[in-house]
């Protein structure tokens, strides 16, 4: 049902978040035995976003709330992993995933999301490791009959400060040497809140999802002026709300996530209209593929999904389909 209901308003990918915790994949589930065995699959392809980011007691009920509030910063797994994770990782991308009809692919290369290039890098030892861990994957996935791995960063970590914090013995120049050395085929952004002109703690409690975009947009073009060697994939974000994450007796005061600003104003109308300007901006970009990615398709506790729902029925994806046609 949901892979035809985004086949059916225009959506043609679908991007899945993939951990891997204390040497096992996790979280598989909806992926391996819900996507994978539909037989419909092929109207929607996928691809992987490797979700590498530590957990902290936050993921469990029974700590949450310390988790939360700071008082109790242990974890639980780690996101960051060795050059031998890192190779059990590989072979598991390339021979249950990769290797699938509807992987997605440019240019042939299967596309690899990582959400965290700093954890990746301080796993693997400095950017030498990272650089040789990604040649191993890139040489696998050739092996394995392709033309390589379309490798995907996410834009929110391109700055002076993630240089300044990753190790390193000939440490890049600047970040488009790094990127180069990776062998990086794009980068993107997932959602607003990442690239605001304004502190989160300006915007608190809740902020016009109009102001958010109005950052986002700027960033579109100043990103594609200072990578202009890197594909850039641009976002729309449907809304956020992390407040259902939060504890819902507590105060809503600023914090730290989920203590968030709940953007407002995101209607199925104004959502419309910031997919329209996506488009106008791929137009004048004229990038070699045209991809926007949107945040999200079900991220019901954070406040952004594109499933139907009581106030608005299915007007989001309606609205997909009025800019983007059914392809």
């Amino acid at each position: 049902m949901e892979i035809n209901a985004a086949a059916d308003h225009g959506i043609n990918v679908f991007i899945f978040d993939w951990y891997w915790y204390d040497g096992l994949p996790f979280l598989e589930g909806h992926l391996n035995d819900g996507y994978l065995k539909a037989r419909n699959n092929d109207r929607v392809k996928f691809y992987l976003m490797w979700a590498n980011h530590d957990v902290n007691l936050a993921w469990d009920k029974r700590n949450a709330d310390d988790a939360f509030n700071g008082k109790n910063n242990d974890l639980i797994w780690r996101g960051d992993i060795d050059r031998r994770e890192f190779e059990k990782i590989a072979l598991r991308w390339i021979r249950k995933y990769f290797s699938h009809p509807s992987y997605y692919k440019i240019d042939g290369k299967p596309v690899l999301m990582i959400y965290d290039l700093k954890k990746l890098v301080q796993g693997l030892g400095g950017i030498e490791q990272a650089k040789d861990a990604i040649d191993m994957l890139e040489r696998k996935t050739k092996q394995a009959g392709f033309p390589g791995v379309h490798l995907n960063v996410m834009s929110w970590m391109l700055n002076n400060k993630f240089l300044q914090q990753v190790r390193g013995v000939s440490r890049p120049k600047d970040l488009q040497a790094f990127l180069d050395g990776l062998n990086c085929g794009s980068a993107s952004t997932y959602c607003y809140l990442h690239h605001n002109e304004y502190s989160e703690k300006d915007g608190f409690p809740s902020a016009p999802i109009q102001t958010l975009f109005a950052s986002m947009e700027k960033y579109w073009n100043s990103i594609i002026k200072e990578f202009p060697g890197v594909l850039y994939t641009p976002n729309i974000s449907m809304g956020w709300d992390a407040s259902p994450r939060c504890m819902q007796t507590d105060k809503f005061e600023y914090r730290r996530y989920p203590w968030t600003p709940v953007f407002t104003g995101n209607t199925p109308t104004e959502f419309q209209r910031q997919l329209t300007k996506a488009k106008e901006f791929l137009d004048i970009y004229k990038p070699r593929e045209k991809i926007v990615v949107i945040n999200s398709w079900n991220e019901w506790t954070e406040g952004s999904y594109l499933l139907p729902e009581k106030k608005y029925g299915d007007a989001y994806l309606k609205a997909i389909k009025a800019v983007f046609g059914n392809n």
